[in-house]
């Protein structure tokens, strides 16, 4: 687990650092389905199986270094026009995105993990994101014209608690998660302190 756990975080920093990596990784190599299938992996989603509740620590550490170099390699890629396998493969990973929003990490990395998730769901093609209202309602969910909103839920949450952080006016300094909650046409929304 440690070699791969070292691998993944080497293969975050050639992504983040070195522009050819990440064009072949995502194009030549297909790195986004493999990675795809290692988060899978790694947060035990299969079909027919109801997945873990809460995460190990080790596989925490695996799932978000997993997550961080998605992120790099779609960052660039995905503002493209796709096509229906591509967008299979990104609701498939959008899909795994909405467990990692809603699934709690061992120990106190639970905020840093739903993070990655939540910039990862920015990088995603914006018709590609119905997936995260697929849940079917149940009991105890939160509910809004017949469409489970837990997910919503967990996003807001996670994006109030955000704002507490930082603690200044301007919403835009939040990262990519800002333009996900607006569609992608976020341009400069501020928070007025009242």
């Amino acid at each position: 687990m440690e070699v791969q756990l070292f691998d993944l975080r080497l293969l975050f920093l050639l992504t983040a650092l070195r522009p050819e990596v990440r064009q072949q990784l995502f194009q030549e190599l297909q790195g986004v389905p493999l990675l795809t299938q290692a988060l899978q992996l790694t947060l035990g989603v299969a079909p027919g199986r109801s997945p873990p509740e809460r995460l190990p620590p080790q596989q925490t550490e695996r799932a978000m270094e997993v997550l961080k170099v998605l992120f790099n390699i779609t960052f660039d890629s995905v503002r493209r026009e796709v096509d229906e396998d591509d967008a299979a493969l990104y609701r498939h990973l959008g899909t795994l995105l909405r467990h990692c929003v809603m699934v709690a990490s061992a120990g106190d990395r639970t905020e840093e993990f739903h993070g990655h998730a939540v910039n990862l769901l920015g990088n995603l093609p914006v018709k590609c994101l119905d997936v995260l209202l697929a849940l079917e309602p149940r009991k105890g969910s939160l509910e809004f014209l017949g469409v489970n909103m837990d997910v919503m839920g967990a996003l807001l949450s996670f994006l109030e608690k955000r704002l507490h952080q930082v603690g200044g006016p301007c919403v835009a300094a939040q990262g990519p998660c800002f333009p996900l909650a607006g569609g992608g046409q976020l341009s400069s929304v501020c928070v007025l302190d009242v």
